[in-house]
């Protein structure tokens, strides 16, 4: 048997879902390629097998064509999908032609006509789409007389009156034509007029103007009773609870409905707190803000005695790249009397001195923006790129997502012309994140001129894919932050968690801070003792040489070391230095020095000791580590009257983990406490069969567990998660 007949069946309608996304997101090229795929593999399918599925669809299994052959139930879908394609990318003809092949596959089927004589529309043959709804209506006739064919009342009505349309412009031009050629022939002859006669016509025309508009007087009354505008008829307070859940877009349409539906919207301007204008067109952004313009405001609008459209949010992005300079210069020009609370602007080939030269043009409208996303390029050379925050007095949190690196054009540029923020700018700032996508950056000089500020209300700082210098010196920003709640980097060049380590042992800095992730990006040698604190003696470190870490951790609950160099012996280090009743998340993945590859047993992590000091941890993650095997979660399961606190564990990306090991582990924790485990993470774990995850659910031993064999490994998100999720 062919193997696509006993294939599962599934993947037509997945290529068919993928497809038409593809074709939603204008990709056609990519959706025509997968719609020929799909074609070609229902064309292979045996017709046993074909008579099989259109049974289950409740299709006739008789031909009703003239090769004799029935087709898969999904053949005709695709091929209109495919012409929809062909018609999208300029290629109307080859659409002609597979529209053809669905009629001649399905006569009876009016999907076939009706995209046929569109594709003759479009080509500007009117006869030959006269035709093709005639023949329609010829077919749907014969259908239903001779072999039962129902068809939906809409879809023939559709096709009578658009064969009578383009009947009555047929017969208009051939008309016209025929008194152009009598014209053409004797331009100058005299027609001889009957007075009584053009009054008996002009009195015909009146009566069927007079039936026409009784006609049409009837249907108005007909549909009143079916159709309803619920903004006459329901309180004004409900009509505008019902039109807040839709965008900007869907009102400014819905302004054009009637006269009244316009005053009713533009008089309503709290409609409009929030404004999502991704990947708009230059002639779009100008409309709405011609829109705006018209609203009437309320007091709610009203800002220290000025007229101000309140907008708790704004996005903006431009579909077309060569638009971007434009569609932002036209928004910020005539975006005069708005107040907007949160910014999000998305312009990745603008570098933020392109955002400075326009944003000066109209600095009030961002007097009381709390909250900026920037998506945007940099250029590496300049110095002065931080000179549009200048512009945003009472930010509190920023978020900088440099998209590229734009090398300067004149190699003799000079960039004497550095910018510096006032040193009161950011009072209100409490959170910061800047990602890089590019690597050019050799310095965090646009973060450290951030950071000279007096930024006392910092609670969060997240920094991904900056080149940090080399040196014991590369935390010295630090210093001044002590407010600072949660510090996350990531995927940095150079920055490394022992110099991090190094420069807390050194300085008291922080009074609160509560969650702290750090990530390298590269492989350092393993971070012990000995190195931490430079001295090969045994005794060290010293109750003085660790007061100053232990102070600046005192309160942390969340600690993310993935994919670091830290050793077993600076894990049980950490731990004898926190109050082990605060800890609450612990992330160990991916540290290669904890595994059976570690050089000297003190850099490995030994299981007991590790829960020993963590008793009241609730989660723990050791994604992607090579120690936890069997014999590891063994060890774990016999420590289980230690873990009472514990609420999930991640074990995703383990190769040498295997369902007898997790079942070992689950069993000890139920036997120990009487109750099913809360939810275990075993993605990525080619060992672990559905056979044993079925077995832990039916026996009870966790409420819920995730099995994910596809999932993408850590190494495509784990290293700069914030830049993966942007």
């Amino acid at each position: 048997m062919n193997a696509a007949n006993s294939g599962d069946d599934t993947v037509i309608e997945k290529a068919i879902e993928l497809g038409t996304n593809f074709f939603k997101n204008e990709n056609y090229q990519d959706a025509r390629k997968l719609f020929e795929k799909a074609v070609k593999l229902v064309r292979s399918y045996e017709q046993p097998r074909i008579i099989q599925l259109r049974i289950a669809a409740n299709l006739p299994i008789t031909p009703l064509n003239s090769d004799g052959k029935l087709y898969h139930p999904r053949y005709i879908k695709l091929l209109d999908n495919l012409a929809a394609c062909w018609e999208k990318v300029g290629e109307v003809s080859k659409a002609i032609r597979v529209s053809k092949k669905m009629i001649e596959s399905e006569p009876y089927n009016m999907k076939g006509y009706i995209r046929s004589a569109r594709l003759w529309l479009k080509m500007r043959d009117e006869k030959m789409a006269y035709i093709v709804y005639k023949n329609a209506i010829l077919k749907a006739k014969e259908g239903r007389q001779q072999r039962n064919i129902s068809y939906h009342k809409d879809t023939l009505t559709f096709i009578y009156d658009q064969r009578q349309l383009l009947r009555n412009k047929l017969d208009a031009d051939q008309t016209k034509l025929k008194e152009n050629s009598e014209y053409s022939k004797n331009p100058l002859k005299r027609i001889v007029i009957d007075p009584i006669e053009e009054y008996s016509e002009l009195n015909k025309k009146k009566a069927k103007l007079s039936i026409l508009a009784t006609q049409q007087t009837s249907t108005a009354s007909n549909n009143e009773t079916k159709s309803l505008d619920f903004l006459l008829l329901f309180p004004s307070e409900i009509s505008v609870k019902i039109l807040k859940y839709l965008p900007a877009k869907d009102l400014l349409s819905f302004s054009t409905v009637s006269r009244y539906w316009n005053l009713f919207i533009t008089l309503n301007s709290q409609l409009f707190t929030t404004l999502n204008l991704n990947s708009v067109r230059l002639r779009q952004i100008t409309m709405f803000c011609k829109f705006f313009n018209k609203l009437k405001l309320t007091e709610r609008d009203f800002i220290e005695g000025r007229r101000k459209l309140v907008l708790d949010s704004v996005k903006l992005s431009a579909k077309a790249t060569s638009e971007e300079k434009k569609i932002l210069q036209t928004f910020i020009n005539y975006s005069q009397w708005f107040s907007i609370k949160k910014l999000v602007l998305s312009f990745p080939n603008l570098t933020t001195t392109d955002f400075y030269k326009y944003m000066k043009e109209n600095p009030a409208l961002f007097d009381n923006v709390s909250q900026l996303s920037l998506l945007s390029a940099l250029r590496v050379d300049r110095f002065d790129e931080i000179a549009y925050l200048s512009l945003f007095p009472k930010l509190w949190k920023l978020e900088l997502l440099i998209n590229k690196a734009v090398e300067p054009i004149d190699a003799g540029f000079s960039s004497a012309n550095s910018f510096h923020l006032p040193r009161n700018w950011g009072k209100s700032l409490e959170s910061i994140v800047m990602c890089y996508k590019v690597r050019k950056m050799n310095n965090p000089s646009l973060f450290i001129e951030i950071v000279k500020c007096n930024l006392a209300s910092l609670r969060k700082i997240c920094l991904t894919g900056i080149e940090f210098q080399p040196s014991e010196t590369q935390f010295d920003w630090l210093e001044s932050l002590v407010t600072l709640e949660e510090l996350w980097i990531e995927n940095n060049n150079n920055c490394r968690l022992q110099y991090f380590l190094q420069y807390i042992s050194r300085k008291f800095i922080f009074k609160n801070l509560l969650k702290l992730t750090i990530r390298e990006n590269h492989i350092y040698p393993p971070i012990t003792l000995a190195t931490l604190f430079n001295s090969e003696n045994p005794g060290y470190p010293s109750q003085n040489d660790t007061m100053c870490m232990k102070e600046n951790l005192k309160a942390l609950k969340h600690i993310d070391f993935m994919n670091t160099s830290i050793s077993g012996e600076i894990v049980r280090f950490i731990n004898s230095l926190l109050e082990t009743h605060l800890i609450e998340y612990l992330n160990i993945g991916k540290c290669i020095k904890l595994g059976e590859n570690a050089l000297h047993t003190q850099e490995r992590l030994v299981f007991p000791n590790l829960i020993e000091y963590m008793l009241p941890i609730s989660h723990l993650t050791f994604n992607s580590d090579s120690f936890v095997t069997d014999t590891t979660m063994r060890l774990f399961g016999e420590q289980a009257a230690f873990l009472n606190e514990l609420q999930v564990l991640d074990l995703s990306h383990n190769g040498y983990l295997t369902g007898v090991g997790v079942y070992d582990f689950l069993k000890a924790m139920y036997n120990e406490f009487q109750r099913p485990f809360k939810h275990l993470i075993v993605n990525g774990c080619p060992k672990i069969s559905h056979e044993t995850i079925n077995s832990l659910k039916g026996n009870k031993f966790v409420e819920k567990i995730e099995c994910n064999y596809d999932l993408e490994k850590w190494e495509v998100f784990g290293k700069n998660s914030f830049n993966y999720n942007f």
